[in-house]
């Protein structure tokens, strides 16, 4: 019996060692996810172009009050970085912790709340 738990262990072990030794993800995926983000972005992009478009439409603000304005919500995270850093957020129905990459809750499958159109993207 020893051994042939010895024979079983060694076929796993070497299992988990051609599993390791293979790459986690291939260039298809890669080249399909990048795909995937220049898509976002593409999107964000066009989002910010209309709502730029009404704002100046309706306000005349210049590029330079865009400007500002961009620089005082980067330093909104404490962070003049190019970035806004969005947080997590309370699931409404089982409360625990929803990630900002996930639209809905990992636990319970509740829709992340507080969706605006940029997390939509």
């Amino acid at each position: 019996m020893h051994m042939l738990w010895n024979i079983v262990q060694d076929h796993k072990i070497a299992e988990a060692r051609s599993a390791a030794s293979r790459p986690a993800c291939t260039i298809t995926d890669v080249a399909r996810y990048a795909a995937h983000l220049e898509e976002r972005l593409d999107k964000l992009g066009l989002i910010c172009r209309a709502m730029w478009s009404f704002l100046q439409d309706a306000t005349q603000l210049t590029e330079e009050e865009l400007t500002k304005r961009a620089e005082e919500i980067d330093l909104s995270d404490g962070a003049l970085d190019g970035k806004v850093k969005r947080s997590l957020a309370p699931c409404p129905k089982c409360g625990k912790a929803i990630a900002p990459r996930h639209h809905r809750c990992i636990w319970c499958g509740e829709e992340r709340p507080g969706a605006t159109a940029f997390d939509q993207v």
